[in-house]
């Protein structure tokens, strides 16, 4: 009776001490607190993977790794350009033969396409730049990303003996975001204009907000990949790395 007597006491003194730390710093109630409500939602549904809703993006959902896939180069001879693109998504040819589009096969909201275009509508790189950013203004939640005049945008001419020459051609890239059906879409847009300044080129990538910064660095791969070539020379010629 004496030992039970004892150790109760010890519990009690022990629990006492306990409350008077609490009581100097009510930090430890917090931190507790959160502790126990993890472990009550992991004994909840077994392990934290399985926790809907809200508390299931705020936890395990951290910013996603960056995509990484294999790239190839494709030649559109009808405006004398190429770019590349992921090698095993699904490809998109326009009627008009003006480009391409390709989609990501497990995220068909990710696409990329590129494409040229007689500057008529909007005879220079500026007034084209002016109307998509005019028209992406017009969408709810529209905010501008970055906008930047990339150096990486190359102009391939073929001589006649086979040599060819590599000079930068004027271009801007710019990303911007909006809402389309209630969903946040990220876009990432470069704009170059040929030499003569008759044809315009666009590459065009979007993905999910929420994905986005997976995708940014392949975007950028891919639209620091566009080269314009001299059609006269060489209509079918896709220019060597």
């Amino acid at each position: 009776m004496e030992q039970k007597a004892s150790s109760e006491k010890e519990d009690k003194t022990r629990i006492e001490r306990m409350i008077e730390k609490i009581k100097k710093n009510p930090v430890i109630v917090v931190l507790t607190c959160l502790v126990a409500l993890i472990i009550g939602f992991d004994n909840l549904t077994g392990s934290l993977g399985n926790i809907p809703g809200n508390i299931s993006k705020l936890w395990l959902h951290p910013t996603p790794t960056s995509v990484d896939v294999a790239l190839i180069s494709d030649s559109y001879p009808r405006f004398g350009f190429n770019f590349q693109h992921p090698a095993n998504w699904l490809r998109y040819d326009p009627t008009n033969s003006d480009g391409a589009r390709y989609v990501d096969p497990n995220n068909t909201k990710v696409t990329v396409s590129g494409s040229g275009g007689y500057a008529v509508a909007y005879p220079s790189m500026e007034d084209e730049i002016s109307a998509e950013l005019k028209d992406a203004r017009s969408h709810p939640h529209y905010h501008l990303l970055q906008d930047e005049t990339p150096s990486d945008i190359q102009m391939t001419t073929f001589m006649q003996n086979g040599d060819k020459e590599v000079q930068e051609i004027p271009g801007e890239r710019f990303e911007y975001e909006y809402q389309i059906n209630g969903k946040q879409m990220s876009f990432m847009e470069q704009v170059a204009q040929a030499e003569d300044g008759n044809i315009i080129f666009t590459i065009f990538c979007q993905a999910p907000s929420d994905v986005y910064k997976a995708y940014r660095n392949l975007f950028l791969k891919i639209a620091s990949s566009l080269e314009v070539y001299n059609q006269d020379v060489a209509p079918t010629a896709t220019p060597l790395k």
